[in-house]
């Protein structure tokens, strides 16, 4: 990923910032103690790093290595020793052979890092703020990436890792907030019944014009 310049004002998307003395996330109340701001490097996301520790959004990773660490993109980082989102090191995944799958950037009204990744046992889907998930089951050798919330592979349909029941993917779409089959309507991985069915089909026929 590139590295930016730390900007000497606050910008909302950056968040990282410097008055020349010390380095900042966010407000000028949260200083990064410790923070070595000669060897300060700022990534596109909210990774970061020094000659002494990695960070995100201001905080030091435990254990992580500065001298190996690799930020791939918004949504992971990899040294020798492990992967990373921003909830820390991704326990089950294997640094040596961990690539990404998309860019990791998903934006609402705020950035909210997101993706896909994989490694040589599993793959993996991480949302801002919460647990990576493994897709359970998913085929390697089909797997692709719809967006930053879906993957489907030969089989399956997942929506932040967790697979849509009976979803056919040879006929499966996303539309807005819902998806479906043709048969089946769903809104993320819940499948819809009764009155929620016709109100997902009538947006879905409403977006698709």
């Amino acid at each position: 990923m590139n590295e930016i310049q730390i900007p000497q004002t606050y910008d909302m998307d950056i968040r990282y910032w410097t008055d020349g003395a010390n380095i900042f996330y966010a407000g000028p109340d949260f200083i990064i103690k410790k923070a070595d701001i000669k060897s300060f490097t700022l990534y596109t996301g909210w990774f970061a790093k020094d000659k002494n520790r990695c960070y995100f959004e201001g905080s030091a990773f435990k254990k992580a290595d500065p001298e190996t660490f690799e930020v791939l993109n918004w949504a992971f980082a990899k040294d020798r020793n492990h992967v990373y989102t921003n909830r820390g090191i991704l326990k089950d995944a294997d640094p040596n052979t961990f690539e990404v799958l998309d860019d990791g950037y998903l934006r609402y009204v705020w950035i909210a890092p997101t993706g896909f990744g994989r490694d040589k046992n599993h793959i993996f889907h991480y949302a801002y703020g919460g647990k990576t998930q493994i897709l359970k089951d998913a085929d390697f050798d089909s797997f692709v990436v719809v967006d930053h919330d879906f993957g489907k592979d030969k089989n399956s349909v997942f929506w932040n890792g967790r697979k849509l029941k009976n979803a056919n993917p040879a006929t499966w779409i996303n539309v807005d907030i819902f998806s479906t089959d043709g048969e089946n309507f769903y809104a993320g991985s819940d499948l819809l019944k009764g009155a929620e069915v016709n109100k997902a089909r009538t947006e879905i026929e409403k977006n698709r014009k």
